[in-house]
């Protein structure tokens, strides 16, 4: 196992020796590190908008999630939202009111363009992400207990052999 994919499945804290590891847990690692990647392209971008965000709607986001930032951009650039998205679940109703209200002070600050896809590729990311983590724990429980099974000893047979312990009997 390379140190990259266990920095990886220990930063999601799985404990996995080399051994567990196997084709299914690398891709499943492998979708986690690229949602990860989206995270991190769009971090900078999100950070600063943040910045903006404070100083214009007096909205303090400094310890907002990347989820949370990006869906209150989307919120400025599609108030109204489309057809699945969860703005309620991520935004209390009060910043949710607040950038519906001010979303016109945001029109030649912002990039629409980027802002809506830095949403959908984090909101994809955000997904992907969480049914990734619940894959890879069946996957290493799995694999735990495949190693478990491999590594224990097995029990000796009772063998019966009541005509050899006949024949011993009578020759004594």
């Amino acid at each position: 196992m390379s140190q990259g994919l266990q920095m990886l499945l220990s930063s999601y804290g799985f404990d996995v020796k080399p051994e567990m590891v196997n084709e299914q847990i690398v891709k499943t690692a492998s979708a986690l590190f690229k949602c990860d990647a989206v995270d991190e392209t769009f971090s900078t971008y999100l950070r600063d908008t943040s910045k903006r965000l404070k100083k214009i709607s007096g909205i303090n986001c400094e310890n907002w999630s990347l989820l949370k930032l990006a869906t209150a951009l989307k919120v400025i650039f599609c108030p109204e939202g489309e057809k699945g998205d969860k703005f309620c679940k991520v935004l209390s109703k009060d910043e949710l009111l607040k950038l519906k209200d001010e979303a016109h002070k945001y029109t030649n600050i912002l990039s629409e363009m980027i802002c809506l896809r830095a949403y959908n590729k984090i909101w994809s990311a955000y997904r992907v992400r969480t049914q990734k983590k619940i894959l890879l724990e069946s996957l290493i429980k799995k694999a735990k207990e495949a190693c478990v099974k491999q590594n224990k000893p097995k029990r000796a047979r009772r063998v019966r052999c009541t005509e050899s312990r006949s024949k011993f009997l009578k020759s004594m």
